[in-house]
């Protein structure tokens, strides 16, 4: 097996795509590492009758231009239930603490799924490059790009090693659902008592949040949800064949042969996971989507106590028309993703202005159906690409993927390959054109 590109990771576009398991317990002793502070912060709703549930997530940002610094998010889950409760034992706001890297941090997002209204989503750092998933009962999960940016009114907080940075109190007003208004409070004393079975309590600064410009916060800031999204045109997915020895080539279509491995998929013993994807047909000047054919990646991976097929090549065979093809996203899913437990597993290899994916359960694991792709969609630099030609059978090599780390190897292997094709008629006349990374005419070499 050679190994034909090196690692394609800073080339390639992703998501804020992880969960990192952040969230302190104040219910227990607590210590902090050295390169690490824990942020304090109160949230509430204000009309603590309304059956209100936020999500959310903070970011990290840089702290002069408000861009993403790391593909990671921090989750916020608040549900006014539990608000409530705490209210009637003159518990007001609830306190959340988080385990996080010395740095400055933005509320990214928000969405309310009240009771007997639409989901509403909020961007308080815009985010243009965001995807969408929809399941089966029409829920739908965002997903964040590194092309985000914090607006002036968004809410802002620093972070320092060593230190509990108790930065205030956020006090949410959904009484419009279209709009999500927010306003900073702050309530020393009770911080410090949320504290008290941490040991933290000591060492508590309080450093309170601020708008993202620094202007003074008057009365409440907020922003209008985001409009639902416009329905994306009906798309032809091609799927794998599993009747590779009966294809004949001749009518003008191309044969193509690609395998793929997805190492440590599985990671624990509770779920089957599946990693999906697709690959789109561009303009090989441009790297623009000139067709509404996508390329479906379909590979699933039982549980750890059997055989993990993930961690070995599987070779997949497609009929397609001739033309130039690029990987444009991989998602890695398990029955979390509709618990919203493991959500953030897009890996994007392209500048979508919209994909949606139809998520329904199968078994054990999460079936993905009808992927969209935006028509306006470009290809980013490097982003694995190959080409085939009318009436020919071409390997194009191999995707070896990691989609937890998102590393990704372009390797080959024809003598496997060949294997795969078992009695098909054309596999003495294949041919092997390994798959490279974007890079259109004229741009500079990498």
């Amino acid at each position: 097996m050679k190994i034909i590109t090196a690692l394609l990771t800073l080339m390639l576009c992703g998501c804020a795509t992880t969960f990192p398991p952040s969230v302190v317990d104040l219910q227990k002793p607590v210590s902090i590492q050295p390169t690490e502070g824990i942020v304090l912060i109160g949230m509430g709703i204000e009309d603590v009758d309304r059956d209100a549930k936020l999500n959310g997530s903070f970011i990290p940002i840089n702290a002069v231009s408000g861009t993403p610094v790391r593909n990671m998010e921090y989750p916020i889950a608040l549900y006014n239930r539990d608000i409530r409760r705490n209210a009637e034992n003159g518990k007001w706001p609830a306190y959340f603490a988080y385990h996080l890297p010395a740095g400055t941090y933005a509320l990214g997002w928000m969405s309310n799924w009240e009771s007997g209204d639409d989901h509403r989503f909020f961007m308080i750092t815009q985010f243009p490059g965001s995807l969408r998933s929809e399941d089966k009962v029409g829920q739908i999960d965002h997903h964040m790009s590194m092309t985000g940016k914090a607006q002036p009114n968004t809410p802002t907080f620093t972070v320092q090693a060593g230190q509990v940075s108790y930065v205030g109190d956020l006090l949410f007003d959904v009484t419009d659902p279209s709009k999500l208004r927010w306003s900073f409070g702050l309530s020393e004393k009770s911080a410090k008592e949320s504290l008290l079975k941490s040991g933290l309590q000591d060492r508590m600064v309080t450093k309170p949040m601020t708008r993202f410009d620094n202007a003074p916060a008057t009365g409440k800031d907020g922003v209008d949800a985001v409009p639902p999204p416009k329905e994306l045109p009906k798309q032809e997915s091609i799927t794998s064949t599993n009747h590779a020895d009966n294809l004949q080539l001749g009518d003008g279509n191309a044969v193509v042969i690609i395998g793929f491995r997805f190492p440590a998929l599985v990671q624990d013993e509770a779920f089957v996971r599946s990693v999906h994807g697709g690959f789109i047909a561009i303009d090989p000047n441009t790297g623009k989507r000139i067709s509404r054919k996508i390329i479906e990646i379909w590979v699933s991976c039982a549980s750890l106590s059997s055989a993990n097929e993930c961690d070995k090549y599987q070779y997949k065979v497609y009929v397609i028309p001739p033309g130039t093809y690029a990987l444009s996203w991989l998602l890695r899913t398990s029955p979390g993703f509709l618990n919203r437990s493991d959500n953030r597993g897009v890996w994007q290899f392209d500048r979508n202005s919209d994909l949606v994916f139809n998520m329904s359960t199968y078994g054990a694991g999460v079936y993905v159906s009808n992927s969209k792709v935006s028509d306006s969609t470009v290809v980013n630099l490097g982003s694995p690409t190959f080409s085939v030609n009318a009436n020919e059978a071409v390997y194009v090599g191999n995707i070896n993927a990691d989609v937890w780390k998102h590393e990704l190897i372009l390797t080959h292997n024809e003598e496997d390959a060949r294997k795969a094709l078992f009695t098909a008629p054309y596999a003495p006349d294949m041919v092997y054109r390994q798959m490279m990374p974007f890079i259109p005419p004229g741009a500079p070499k990498q």
